[in-house]
């Protein structure tokens, strides 16, 4: 091998490499519920001095940075819009372009993945959110009661303008889903419109869509 007195070597960056193994998987200690889901579970298993661990205060992190990033792009919004920014845009599928799968590598219940892994780059340029009020829970309460019950939603443009949304609905098994009007238009940016949402049921159904 030939020598030199200033040996000199280039390290070319050719991407990220990832395992094969799908990803993200939801974790089995992750909560449930109807929001999504964000990195918690490490996939380094090394020991060091410090270390990495996982839970809900190591995801809370990822999704806490994301909502500050988001604020100074948009001084305006609320709470209630950032976390809609990064509910309405999140990845439903792994690496592998599946479903995202569960501790069991089965596909994961809606339920505890909700509205999905929670996407960063996405977030930031979500077309629709929802800036909700303390009234529009109200009709979620658990115990409402009836068995069909019709929601008015309200949605911003934060998109594009000139824009057009048609909905696409999968309805969860023993409940029927019907959505006035189906398609809506936005000719202007951060511009809101309207839609109503009627969900009827004739029993009670363990949740398989958000």
């Amino acid at each position: 091998m030939n020598s030199t007195r200033q040996p000199m070597a280039e390290i070319v960056q050719k991407g990220t490499v990832v395992r094969e193994a799908a990803a993200p998987v939801a974790a089995s200690f992750s909560s449930r519920g109807p929001n999504f889901i964000s990195p918690g579970d490490p996939s380094d298993e090394r020991r060091a001095l410090f270390n990495m661990i996982s839970g809900t205060s190591m995801s809370t992190p990822h999704f806490s940075g994301i909502a500050a990033l988001l604020k100074p792009a948009h001084p305006n919004w609320s709470p209630a819009a950032i976390k809609s920014a990064m509910m309405t845009p999140a990845d439903i599928l792994d690496n592998k372009g599946k479903p995202i799968s569960d501790f069991d590598h089965l596909q994961a219940h809606i339920y505890a993945i909700g509205a999905g892994h929670i996407n960063p780059i996405k977030a930031t340029d979500s077309g629709l959110i929802y800036d909700n009020s303390p009234d529009d829970y109200l009709p979620y309460l658990c115990a409402y009661g009836p068995t069909s019950f019709t929601f008015t939603r309200t949605v911003t443009n934060v998109g594009d303008a000139n824009s057009s949304y048609e909905v696409d609905i999968i309805k969860p098994e023993g409940v029927n889903v019907e959505v006035k009007p189906n398609r809506l238009y936005f000719p202007k940016l951060n511009e809101k419109q309207t839609y109503q949402m009627t969900i009827s049921s004739k029993g009670k159904y363990w949740p398989s869509t958000t």
